[in-house]
């Protein structure tokens, strides 16, 4: 009797399975680790819990694998756009698709939410940040001279116009 060959296993590290759900109040924590991880200029702690659950206009997203929450976004819904405000992935799970997750959320709630425009700014220098957002179809559309307090740094503003599905007519 023969018997089948196993295959080998594949040597391509695997994706961690993704889950994308809006912020409890008891994220915080990890919120505040990953930003304070992920910027010169942290948020405080106070801003982002007012983001979770004070303010009518925010989003706040989360993504996370069986290891819990390890990236987050915050957006805007204002005057018919979207405004992404902050994004960040813990360090030890950058390059792997969780940014782009949230950035594939953030399209899709703008399409939910009938906005038919995204914008952002992303520092200057931030070439992987950048990259990012170019590859989700962003455009750079103008800079935002010595706009980060910390440094000074220059902004680059970006953004994405959606083609919004109109409402079925009756």
């Amino acid at each position: 009797m023969k018997l089948p060959r196993a295959e080998q296993p594949s040597k391509e590290p695997k994706a961690p399975k993704w889950n994308v759900r809006a912020a409890l109040p008891e994220d915080i924590d990890a919120i505040e680790r990953i930003e304070r991880a992920s910027f010169k200029s942290p948020w405080s702690r106070r801003a982002l819990s007012e983001e979770i659950s004070c303010r009518s206009w925010s989003q706040v997203s989360v993504v996370e694998t069986a290891q819990g929450v390890v990236g987050y976004m915050i957006f805007w819904r204002v005057a018919g756009e979207l405004h992404l405000l902050n994004l960040a992935v813990s360090p030890s799970c950058r390059r792997q698709g969780a940014a782009s997750i949230l950035i594939e959320q953030l399209i899709e709630a703008a399409v939910q939410g009938g906005q038919n425009q995204v914008f952002l700014e992303v520092r200057k220098s931030n070439t992987a940040a950048k990259r990012l957002y170019t590859e989700a179809g962003f455009v750079e559309i103008g800079v935002r001279p010595g706009y980060y307090s910390d440094n000074g740094e220059d902004a680059v503003l970006m953004g994405l116009r959606i083609e919004v599905p109109s409402p079925s007519a009756p």
